[in-house]
């Protein structure tokens, strides 16, 4: 990960190279490879980078720039087809100078404009794109949200950057508590987007862009997902699909020039992904010379403890594989968490996942592919089987739902709440 940051003077005032200077040098640890600050000619906005170093690392130097030298820009994620978008902007006459996956947003904002490049791109990442002859900042975030982005208005001055930290930098800047996000966290677990725990600070929303000039600055969407109905497809063809899908995500994820592992739990999820891994680099021979790294964590108290299904799976994986304890004793470990996730979490997860990310590092790895995100997308969790639940009874009249979820009839807690979740028009949400 990179860290990027920036400063917007909507009034057209000169900003301060030390201020741009002082938000890079709190993202120090998401970029040790290079630090970096570019200020427009008129001195009304400026870039910051912190980069880590994964394709073109000897190449693709930050911020980026385009061979007239108008426009300039930092970046923070990947670009899964870059290759592809290289191609297609070569053919129309751009001429890019790097092999860095980033360059290709810069020319691609030239010939496709701020909508047209955002659409096609595949990956993950936030950038912020200065164009010195519209006297506009760009700033745009991934479909997913994969990649964070925060933003506030002060004194005149718009100000972005990865993290919350490197707004509060700002001198001045104000530090007072959201309460209406406070009130979420404390009734729905998390803060809603795009509210942050800072009043007046912002997160860019998923799958939106800004554009900010003299005076102002608005916020547009660029994509949003389909719900398409359901194919019709049998239970073998759409098993043959989704496999051929995740074999490709999982080949365009692995462009790195610097180690790459897993990480490795023992579950079907991180197993799956790792044997997909494997046979990948046996395929193009990377294996052979290097076994791919794995690393898991376990817990001291062995009714959590799942190390030794991670240790067989490695085993038969053919990987090399790391391990690290968790115990009581890590929770020492929460004030440096906190700062680092910046906003409270009604989950103690974050505190483990902080040391098995410490052991990836010490195992040498600088880019861990995981297997985040399957739950959601396959239904794991219990509540998905009790949504399905619910849109069962949907079919039925409204007044037939009510009176049966008020009905005194014999059934269990989870019935119960079946029911009363599919009462009402809550249930259509």
């Amino acid at each position: 990960m990179c860290g990027i940051a920036g400063i917007y003077a909507l009034d057209g005032a000169p900003i301060e190279r030390a201020d741009v200077e002082a938000q890079i040098n709190t993202l120090i640890h998401r970029g040790p490879n290079q630090g970096a600050v570019y200020l427009s000619p008129h001195g009304d906005c400026g870039l910051g980078i912190r980069r880590l170093s994964i394709i073109d690392v000897a190449g693709g130097r930050q911020p980026l720039v385009n061979e007239d030298g108008r426009l300039h820009m930092v970046y923070n994620g990947e670009t899964y087809n870059h290759v592809l978008l290289r191609t297609e902007l070569e053919r129309l006459g751009h001429r890019p100078t790097t092999h860095s996956d980033g360059e290709v947003i810069l020319h691609g904002y030239e010939a496709w404009g701020p909508t047209g490049v955002l659409r096609r791109l595949r990956g993950m990442g936030a950038f912020a794109l200065w164009d010195e002859h519209r006297q506009q900042l760009f700033i745009g975030r991934d479909r997913f949200g994969i990649k964070p982005l925060y933003y506030a208005e002060h004194n005149r001055r718009l100000i972005f950057a990865s993290e919350i930290k490197a707004i509060l930098a700002q001198p001045h800047f104000p530090r007072r508590v959201n309460l209406t996000a406070l009130e979420a966290m404390l009734t729905l677990g998390f803060v809603p987007g795009p509210a942050t725990m800072f009043e007046g600070i912002y997160k860019l929303p998923p799958a939106h862009y800004l554009i900010a000039h003299a005076g102002g600055y608005q916020l547009e969407p660029y994509w949003q997902l389909d719900y398409e109905p359901a194919p019709r497809l049998s239970e073998a063809a759409a098993t043959e699909q989704f496999l051929a899908l995740l074999q490709e995500a999982v080949q365009i994820r692995l462009m790195s020039e610097v180690p790459l592992g897993t990480l490795l739990s023992g579950g079907l999820d991180s197993g799956v992904l790792t044997a997909l891994v494997q046979q990948r680099l046996s395929t193009v021979g990377s294996a052979v010379e290097h076994l791919l790294k794995t690393v898991s964590i376990g817990f001291e108290q062995p009714e959590y403890d799942e190390s030794a299904l991670a240790h067989d799976l490695a085993r038969y994986l053919r990987t090399d594989h790391h391990d690290t304890t968790f115990s009581a004793y890590d929770f020492d470990d929460y004030p440096a968490v906190m700062r680092h996730l910046e906003e409270p979490q009604c989950s103690a997860t974050a505190v483990p996942i902080y040391k098995l990310y410490r052991a990836c590092r010490d195992a040498g790895l600088t880019v861990v592919l995981t297997g985040e995100g399957s739950d959601e997308l396959l239904g794991g969790y219990h509540w998905h089987r009790g949504d399905a639940r619910v849109r069962s009874l949907l079919g039925l009249p409204a007044v037939v739902r009510r009176t049966l979820a008020a009905a005194p009839l014999p059934m269990s807690a989870a019935a119960r709440r079946v029911l009363e979740r599919g009462s009402g028009d809550i249930g259509r949400r």
